[in-house]
C-alpha cells in the first residue's frame, strides 16, 4: 500500500526534479537489489492504470502538458546560464554566499550549480565530499547490519540517492528532511560499528 500511495504521489507532483530523484533510485536497485525493483515498478503500472482508471485517458493530456512546461524549462536554462557567467568570472571561490539571489531576486535551483557559483570549484568539491562520505558510512553500515535491520539502511541510502536527483531541479540543502535522513544515516554506522566492538569482545 506504501508503494502504491507513493507512486501516484510521484506521478500526481509533475515534478521533473523529483522524477530524476526516482530514476536514479530505480538505476541503484537495477543494480543492486533487481527483485525489488521489479516489486517496485509494479506499483508503479498499479498506480498509474489506477489514477487513469479514476481521472479518464483525458488525464494523460494533463501529465504532458504539466510536466513539459517550456517556458519553466527555458527559464531554468536562462538561470543556469546566468550562474555560468558568474562562474567564469571567480571559478575557484566563487561569488559569495547569497550573491547570486542578491544580484537577481531569484535562486538557482540547481544544488550543485549553486555551489559552483557561490563557493567556487572548492565549495563544490566539499559538497560532493560531503554527499559521498554518507554513501560510504551508509555501504558500512549496510555489510556490518543483520539481515533484520539492512532493509531500513538501504532506505536511507535509496532516500539519499533520491534527494542528489531532487537536488538538480532545487537547492536541496534547504530541505530539512534531507538532513534528517543524513543524520539517520550516519547514526547507523555509530550502531553497527558498536555492535562489531562487542562482539569481537566477546570473541576474544
Amino acid at each position: 500500500m506504501a508503494t502504491l500511495t507513493l507512486s501516484g504521489g510521484i506521478v500526481m507532483t509533475f515534478s521533473r526534479s523529483a522524477w530524476i530523484g526516482l530514476m536514479l533510485v530505480l538505476f541503484t536497485l537495477l543494480l543492486t537489489n533487481p527483485s525489488r525493483l521489479f516489486k517496485i515498478v509494479m506499483g508503479f503500472i498499479t498506480a498509474f492504470v489506477a489514477l487513469l482508471l479514476y481521472k479518464g485517458t483525458a488525464y494523460l493530456d494533463v501529465i504532458e502538458s504539466m510536466s513539459s512546461r517550456p517556458s519553466q524549462i527555458q527559464s531554468r536554462l536562462d538561470i543556469i546560464g546566468d550562474a555560468l557567467h558568474y562562474i567564469s568570472q571567480s571559478p575557484l571561490f566563487g561569488i559569495g554566499l547569497g550573491s547570486y539571489s542578491y544580484e537577481l531576486r531569484i535562486i538557482i535551483h540547481n544544488t550543485p550549480i549553486w555551489f559552483m557559483t557561490e563557493f567556487g570549484l572548492l565549495g563544490l568539491i566539499v559538497y560532493g565530499g560531503f554527499m559521498v562520505w554518507f554513501f560510504i558510512v551508509g555501504i558500512r553500515s549496510y555489510r556490518a547490519a543483520d539481515a533484520v535491520h539492512r532493509p531500513v539502511i538501504l532506505a536511507l541510502l535509496l532516500s539519499h540517492t533520491a534527494m542528489i536527483g531532487l537536488s538538480m531541479g532545487i537547492e536541496a540543502l534547504f530541505q530539512r528532511y534531507w538532513w534528517f535522513m543524513m543524520a539517520m544515516n550516519a547514526a547507523c554506522i555509530r550502531l553497527t560499528d558498536n555492535k562489531a566492538i562487542v562482539q569481537k569482545n566477546r570473541s576474544t
